[in-house]
């Protein structure tokens, strides 16, 4: 018996295609945090697939080792492709520097209760826990040069204010109610961590004054 296929089910079909091809093709979705295996099938389909233009984080932590190697690694494959970065979730440490290492950067909805935001913290001696103010001011640079100009110095500058590892540069991609008033872009010293509502608020400033698009 031949199955009947309604007008909302062959649409429903259509569109989950749709959607596969998207992710499959463009867009390489990195969910979790930045280490060496996932990078390496990032690799492999950098290589098989020259539409793949999109890179996605999900809800990630940064990178546990090798922060500094795999940033670098990304960061040569997005210049060489003109990849455009995305994030859901968290995207934290190395995920947000990677994430504002492409000249075109977006935040997405969260796919659960963790707002979709970018954590910029100091970088850390592995060791020891000490700053690497080299390795850090470096960055920022990088970032600030990435962002052609449209992220201050001055304000990434502030993760050295920070006091611990908790501590540094937030940015939301929906407002966050804070003691001070909404703001989508905080300074936390750290000890406030996890009330960022304690935090300090930059006012003023939108992820889009920084060169950072909302999607949908």
């Amino acid at each position: 018996m031949k199955k009947k296929i309604t007008p909302c089910l062959a649409f429903a079909s259509i569109l989950f295609l749709l959607s596969a091809c998207n992710s499959s093709d463009t867009r390489y979705v990195w969910d979790g945090a930045v280490v060496e295996s996932k990078y390496q099938d990032f690799q492999r389909k950098i290589k098989d697939q020259d539409a793949l233009k999109e890179l996605e984080f999900r809800n990630s932590p940064g990178a546990p080792a090798k922060a500094g190697i795999l940033t670098d690694a990304i960061e040569t494959q997005i210049d060489k492709k003109g990849i455009h970065t995305f994030a859901r979730g968290q995207c934290a440490s190395a995920c947000a520097n990677i994430f504002l290492l492409s000249p075109q950067r977006t935040l997405l909805p969260s796919l659960n209760k963790v707002r979709t935001h970018l954590m910029i913290h100091v970088s850390r001696a592995s060791d020891n826990g000490e700053i690497d103010y080299g390795g850090s001011e470096k960055m920022n640079k990088r970032i600030v040069s990435k962002s052609a100009g449209k992220i201050p110095l001055e304000l990434l500058d502030k993760i050295f204010d920070a006091k611990n590892k908790q501590g540094g540069i937030y940015i939301f991609r929906e407002p966050i109610v804070t003691d001070q008033g909404e703001a989508y872009v905080l300074f936390c010293a750290g000890d406030e961590v996890p009330f960022l509502r304690t935090c300090k608020p930059m006012k003023g400033i939108k992820p889009q004054d920084l060169g950072i698009s909302i999607g949908v």
